[in-house]
């Protein structure tokens, strides 16, 4: 019994004089941000509609050539600004994608970074 009492109290001695060494890391978050597509560039190219047939056939030459001019050139226009709209929404998106690149890059190191410390402890 008495070897019994010496063994433990060795032990909690023991147990008691190690000094365990804890270190507490704190890992940043990312967080992506997805940007939201302005409405305007959403919406539907615009087309310019003709007159109905049966307003075309009332119509006299001049006037029929007048109003396929007057309908293309609007029509021209429509386009520029669709493909305006088009260019800032593939921009956007290029944008984006180099976002979510870097993101991941700058994971990637942090990752390698926390494990080589990890080695280290070891």
């Amino acid at each position: 019994m008495k070897t019994f009492l010496l063994i433990s109290l060795a032990l909690l001695a023991g147990c008691s004089t190690v000094e365990v060494r804890t270190e507490v890391k704190v890992l940043q978050t990312k967080e992506i941000i997805l940007t939201e597509l302005d409405e305007q560039y959403l919406r539907d190219c615009k087309i310019i509609k003709p007159a109905t047939p049966d307003q075309f056939l009332k119509m006299g030459s001049d006037e029929r050539e007048d109003h396929l001019t007057r309908i293309l050139i609007s029509q021209y226009a429509e386009v520029g600004v669709c493909n305006i709209d088009k260019q800032r929404l593939r921009s956007l998106i290029e944008r984006q994608k180099q976002l979510v690149e870097k993101h991941n890059q700058d994971e990637v190191e942090r990752v390698q970074k926390l494990k080589s410390e990890m080695e280290k402890v070891k």
